[in-house]
């Protein structure tokens, strides 16, 4: 499998997200709108291009129909290593752009330099966490979580989200369908329970760095 594209990289993971949790796959427009390409004949030549190295197979008679080759764990790895080599520099994030749904990354309050091996492939950004709502998970006031941006999460996972067009918050992922519900790390809170289409989610929490100073 050779994944030296990047973009590609981002349409198969949402692909494999996408049809994870819902049990089918996105349209164009979803990988489109996910993975920021701006047309869907963009879109149309990474599937193609990805059915042409068997990492996926699609029906021509059937649009969405669509099964995914998952590559072996070891040489996806390998290729990890190959394309990402060295460190990365992290945005961090001062706020979400209230009620689009999407990152407002020209609001950078600063940047931190990590591995590609510690937090993986994709787009990052990081948050700085305010409030002890997700003590109970190790994840402290004034610590940074660093999230892969993504539109999509499996329950069970800690997500950065907007609800209600307010700012970004960090919890898990506990119920997802028409109602969605986050539950802090934190006994003196309760869960969150709004919509589904009030919630917007920016991204899944890789990785946790904390200062000792």
């Amino acid at each position: 499998m050779d994944f030296k594209q990047s973009k590609r990289r981002q349409v198969f993971e949402f692909l494999s997200d996408f049809q994870g949790q819902f049990g089918y796959p996105p349209t164009v427009r979803e990988i489109a709108s996910a993975v920021g390409l701006a047309s869907p004949a963009s879109v149309q030549a990474h599937l193609k291009s990805l059915e042409r190295d068997g990492l996926i197979e699609r029906d021509p008679n059937k649009p969405r129909a669509l099964k995914l080759n998952h590559p072996t764990e070891a040489r996806f790895s390998s290729e990890l290593n190959n394309e990402f080599p060295g460190s990365v520099s992290i945005p961090i994030l001062g706020r979400v752009a209230a009620g689009t749904g999407v990152l407002a990354f020209e609001d950078q309050e600063g940047e931190l330099m990590l591995s590609r091996e510690t937090i993986g492939q994709g787009d990052h950004f990081a948050l700085k966490v305010r409030g002890d709502s997700m003590v109970e998970m190790g994840i402290f006031e004034n610590d940074w979580v660093v999230a892969r941006v993504q539109k999509i999460a499996q329950v069970g996972e800690i997500v950065i989200c907007g609800i209600f067009g307010d700012e970004a918050t960090v919890k898990v992922l506990s119920k997802l369908g028409k109602v969605v519900e986050l539950m802090p790390a934190n006994k003196n809170y309760q869960p969150i329970r709004a919509n589904h289409e009030d919630v917007s989610i920016f991204g899944k929490v890789v990785a946790l760095i904390r200062s000792f100073a």
